[in-house]
């Protein structure tokens, strides 16, 4: 303490020499201004005194090895500033990977209030299926096959159609003359509703191609026509199919299609009549000469099981017939009965009760399938069928 007060003692005399000059050349007239050089000062806080070195003064440099306090509770009352406006210029960080392995939520309720938006146009840009299954066609018709189980089809040239004869082999007709053979015009092989056919259709304007057709004794738009090309009309024979098949255009003949009179057994053709009952001719004492009689449909039907149809008469290409439907199959005499009736959902049963499986006549199974397709029904396509 005692050297720092000499010290400073002698820094204010030395302050005060300087002041006052060295007075050997220059003399204070009292016109010379008194100039003080200052020195340079430390300030007095700022001034350390070295007790082992009385002549060295230095800056206390600052303490940086304090720890800080990491004890003290953050204040939580401090109000959040609302007033801040949001920093819309920070760039989004378009690097982050998303989090895949977040469960969904699946306990949330389906908002079921929400109005469904009815102002939505329909998308008409839907484009379509267009992968349909390709159909290869043949292009010869020859060789083996399955008379009764394979079906008519039609070539790749589109004019000719095959068809598996009886004779199991594939033949090919040509449509335009199966349809010249029929008094028709056509040449094209099509997909029709029961499969592929030739497309023939009757041009009733054609005078050659009617008589054609005259001639083969079919029922067609043009033979049936009030004009009765073929004549017809009071032959004798009722050809009351027109005017049920082409109700718009027809020729009438009320003597022929009335099942009462005597009849020819030999040229008398069987018919409806206004499809109530087919009318035969019976000849009873087998002179030659017959009377038309109808048949009882409702009494036929009933004896075979069945019930009657309507119409209670249908015509064929093997004449007229009673429609009967419904059979029951419990009773085996009303079975054998259908058995010499045709076709029927007993007859054609797996069962067989007719044995027509194995009659050497009649490919029956295609046609039970035609008739009936869900029943299960017997099979005689390896043997009356392959014949």
């Amino acid at each position: 303490m005692l050297r720092r007060m000499i010290a400073l003692a002698f820094i204010s005399t030395a302050l005060v020499l300087v002041a006052c000059g060295d007075g050997e050349d220059n003399t204070d007239d009292g016109n010379n201004t008194d100039t003080l050089t200052g020195e340079d000062t430390i300030d007095q806080d700022q001034l350390v005194v070295n007790p082992d070195n009385g002549d060295r003064d230095q800056i206390t440099p600052p303490d940086t090895n304090v720890v800080p306090d990491t004890n003290v509770e953050p204040d939580t009352n401090v109000e959040p500033d609302t007033n801040v406006e949001p920093d819309t210029n920070v760039v989004p960080d378009t690097n982050v990977e998303p989090d895949t392995n977040v469960e969904p939520d699946t306990n949330v309720e389906p908002d079921t209030n929400v109005e469904p938006d009815t102002n939505v146009e329909p998308d008409t840009d839907t484009p379509e299926d267009s992968s349909t299954t390709d159909t290869v066609l043949p292009t010869d018709c020859e060789g083996a096959c399955a008379y009764g189980t394979d079906e008519l089809r039609c070539l790749e040239d589109g004019q000719t159609i095959c068809f598996c004869d009886e004779d199991n082999v594939w033949h090919p007709y040509v449509c335009g003359n199966v349809c010249a053979e029929e008094g028709m015009v056509g040449d094209q092989c099509i997909t029709g509703e029961y499969g592929p056919t030739c497309d023939c259709t009757y041009d009733c304007a054609q005078p050659d191609l009617v008589t054609i057709q005259c001639n083969n004794m079919v029922y067609t738009p043009c033979t049936c026509a009030a004009a009765d090309p073929c004549s017809w009309q009071g032959d004798g024979y009722c050809d009351g199919f027109c005017k049920t098949e082409f109700p718009d255009d027809f020729f009438d003949e009320p003597a022929d299609c009335l099942c009462e009179g005597e009849c020819n057994i030999e040229q008398f053709a069987p018919f409806c009549e206004d499809g109530a009952a087919p009318c035969y001719c019976v000849d009873e004492d087998e002179d030659g000469v017959g009377v038309r009689t109808p048949d009882d449909c409702t009494a036929m039907c009933q004896s075979m099981g069945g019930e009657v149809a309507d119409p209670a008469c249908v015509e064929s290409d093997y004449g007229p017939y009673c429609g009967c439907i419904n059979f029951s199959c419990e009773d085996s005499t009303q079975v054998e009965a259908q058995c010499n009736y045709g076709l029927t959902e007993c007859t054609c049963a797996a069962a067989d009760p007719c044995e027509w499986a194995n009659d050497g006549q009649y490919c029956d199974t295609p046609s039970c399938l035609e008739l009936f397709p869900e029943l299960t029904v017997f099979d005689d396509t390896t043997t009356d069928c392959a014949q």
